[in-house]
């Protein structure tokens, strides 16, 4: 007899690190992997790529078309991705589909065939998508939350149908049944009504995973796994645009930055994912790893002694793969720190020590 499906839908790589670990530790169902909301489908999207490539521990990896920066574009790509799902669900009568953010269309319109139409016993799932799981930034954006929550839904409703929702937080909609969470005592109160599973840092140590990860790397072109010394830190960093907004400017966060490394005499670096350019020119002053492969990867081959950061997502990662590290924040003024540092602080995530910045 063969095994039930689950169906995966994602669009980053820590919703792909969360669906591996499910499929790594489940060998009760078979799991089909979906790429969606993608920019890319060839070699600039290496981590769909080096999925497509190895395709273990899934039966299936496939993408939807690619986003379109026209409306019409965007209404016509999801047309042709409903159909490609709808082929899905009806071949694998799915009893589970999980998604990483809840409000995306094609999770809600795969919900809606298979359990409103096609009357499949099918439960939604919500994969832990980081700070966004656990925090709310709303304050932070009100008009544009308003909007969104509003205005945006009910246009979505008269284009795509009545099903669709907007979800205040992540994993809140009436779609979700069970959440996948990194850090499920840190629940929000959002999702506590929800059924929260552990997602267990040993889902990746296993000699299957071992050889997974191994594959990983050399799919994403990484011939040798850097040599961590004893007393190396990472510094974790987030998209350019981000950085100007917590630091004030690029010139402002390389002074914050550099005294930090100053103090260390082996420093890892790891930008974005989405950033491709050293852009706070640290080369030379320690050692820049890959941006475009998620630091998620790096924790399940590398151990650090200490991982600093700011209101990045790495530092849950952190927290969570490497439970012994100290895993410190950089505390500046900025907004979204004051909104993430409460939830930090409760995870023993501590601010790093104040260290004077020099001007550059």
């Amino acid at each position: 007899m063969s095994k039930p499906n689950k169906l995966l839908l994602v669009n980053t790589f820590r919703h792909y690190f969360i669906g591996l670990g499910l499929a790594l530790s489940d060998k009760a169902h078979n799991y089909h992997l979906v790429f969606i909301h993608q920019k890319f489908n060839d070699e600039r999207n290496p981590i769909y790529r080096m999925a497509l490539e190895m395709v273990e521990p899934f039966v299936s990896v496939s993408c939807l078309p690619v986003r379109s920066s026209r409306i019409i574009g965007r209404i016509e790509n999801r047309k042709v991705a409903f159909n490609e799902l709808k082929e899905l669900v009806i071949s694998l009568k799915p009893v589970e589909i999980a998604v990483g953010n809840d409000v995306r269309l094609e999770f809600q319109y795969a919900m809606n065939l298979a359990r409103n139409i096609l009357k499949l016993n099918v439960k939604g799932a919500f994969l832990d998508d980081g700070t966004g799981s656990y925090v709310f930034y709303i304050n932070m954006k009100l008009a544009k939350y308003v909007f969104r929550r509003w205005t945006d839904k009910l246009i979505k409703k008269l284009t795509y149908g009545l099903w669709y929702t907007k979800p205040a937080s992540f994993g809140s909609s009436h779609w979700i049944d069970i959440c996948y969470l990194c850090h499920p005592a840190l629940v929000p109160a959002s999702l506590s009504e929800k059924k929260c599973i552990e997602m267990k840092v040993d889902f990746y140590q296993t000699p299957q995973a071992k050889i997974v990860m191994k594959r990983i790397a050399n799919a994403l072109g990484i011939e040798s796994i850097p040599e961590v010394l004893e007393g190396s830190i990472l510094l974790a960093l987030p998209h350019s645009s981000m950085i100007e907004t917590i630091y004030g400017s690029l010139d402002q966060a390389k002074a914050r930055i550099n005294a930090v490394i100053n103090e260390y005499e082996y420093v890892y670096v790891k930008y974005h994912p989405a950033e491709q350019l050293d852009v706070l020119g640290l080369e030379g002053s320690a050692t820049i790893l890959p941006s475009a492969i998620p630091v998620e990867f790096f924790f399940s081959v590398m151990s650090f002694d200490k991982v600093v950061g700011d209101v990045s997502t790495a530092l849950m990662s952190a927290k969570w793969m490497l439970p012994d590290c100290d895993v410190r924040f950089i505390d500046v003024s900025s907004p979204y720190t004051k909104v993430v540092k409460e939830l930090f602080l409760k995870m023993n995530i501590k601010p790093l020590p104040a260290i004077k910045a020099h001007a550059i």
